[in-house]
């Protein structure tokens, strides 16, 4: 029996106990450098194509992260795509005249940042300084099909990476909007006090848990997802710069009416709706807020006719977030389910 455990720990101690298990490391960054313009973006991508990030060439150093990489000893592919088509263009004597670089990193642990300089291969080569890149980049020519695959991986993985537990993104605002629409119409029209309508800043209270989230779940944050965070963002901006400038003026005029939000927000939400859908390419996403477009300039019409604000507008605002979120969400996850 102790010849059997003395065995047992031999080969434990040989092999290793951490193979046993899944071994990522939740966040590593590659630091690209000597990036000849600010044209185009950067592509890294592993040599088996399984994990792969993109950043806007906004400067000659850029920093692209990935999450939950695996540890070990990966072979690193970067190039700088100036011209934006997804792919290495070639010389005619078969030389990147992108900068380019390959390099093997090994990954040990959490948080490490490896540092990667592109390089003029061409140059290099007429130098009669030829290294071994050059051939590395030859069999990692990006084809048409692998141009079209990275685009539609990025696509795929924008579209997973607004999943959010058992929903997404549009249900977590979605929902709370429609329940908010009738608890703050309840409210009002029996109360016949508009200070319920302040209610509606709970809406953002999902955000927190979203940011949490995502930042636990997302393995690969891509340029699509940048574009969709920002176009968010500004709206997001935009949204309390609306509230404070009402608030402002309702404090110089001595009269502050906030029911001017209403519209606002519909126009505001229906606008990032939108643009995430021509981002992601989801249809659904981009018609949808044709119905929260309609029922805002409605309010929007019926405010410059001198109507006052009405209780019922409450509904017809959960009814906008029913139509472009809640419908395109379960729609979304559908498809992300048959994907996978």
């Amino acid at each position: 029996m102790k010849k059997l455990l003395s065995i047992v720990v031999m080969m434990f101690s040989i092999v290793g106990v951490r193979p046993l298990f899944a071994q990522t490391a939740k966040s590593v960054s590659f630091r690209i450098s000597n990036i000849p313009n600010k044209q185009g973006k950067v592509l890294l991508a592993t040599a088996n194509g399984k994990h792969y990030g993109m950043a806007e060439a906004s400067d000659s150093v850029v920093t692209i992260c990935l999450n939950e990489f695996p540890l070990g000893k990966q072979a690193i592919y970067v190039f700088h795509d100036a011209n934006g088509n997804f792919k290495m263009d070639m010389s005619d004597d078969k030389l990147p005249i992108e900068f380019c670089a390959v390099q093997n990193v090994q990954i040990t642990e959490d948080g490490q940042t490896f540092e990667i300089k592109l390089v003029d291969v061409r140059k290099k080569h007429a130098n009669n300084n030829q290294p071994i890149i050059i051939n590395e980049m030859k069999e990692k020519e990006f084809t048409e099909q692998d141009s079209l695959e990275l685009i539609t991986q990025m696509i795929q993985q924008s579209k997973r990476n607004m999943k959010v537990g058992n929903g997404n993104i549009l249900l977590c605002y979605g929902y709370p909007a429609v329940i908010l629409s009738v608890v703050v119409y309840f409210l009002v029209h029996t109360t016949g006090n508009s200070v319920w309508a302040a209610l509606w800043f709970l809406m953002f209270t999902p955000s927190l848990w979203i940011a949490f989230r995502k930042k636990k779940d997302v393995s690969v944050i891509t340029h699509m997802d940048k574009a969709i965070n920002s176009t968010w963002r500004i709206l997001g901006q935009l949204f309390f710069l609306t509230v404070i400038g009402l608030a402002l003026f309702g404090y110089l005029a001595g009269k502050c009416n906030f029911g001017l939000m209403l519209p606002l927000s519909l126009l505001y939400a229906g606008i990032g709706v939108a643009i995430t859908g021509i981002i992601s390419d989801f249809k659904l996403m981009v018609y949808s807020p044709l119905v929260a477009f309609a029922i805002s300039i409605y309010m929007l019409a019926s405010m410059v006719t001198g109507k006052e604000v009405s209780d019922w507008w409450n509904l017809l605002f959960g009814v906008s977030f029913l139509v472009m979120m809640i419908i395109p969400g379960h729609s979304l996850n559908r498809k992300m389910l048959t994907s996978c």
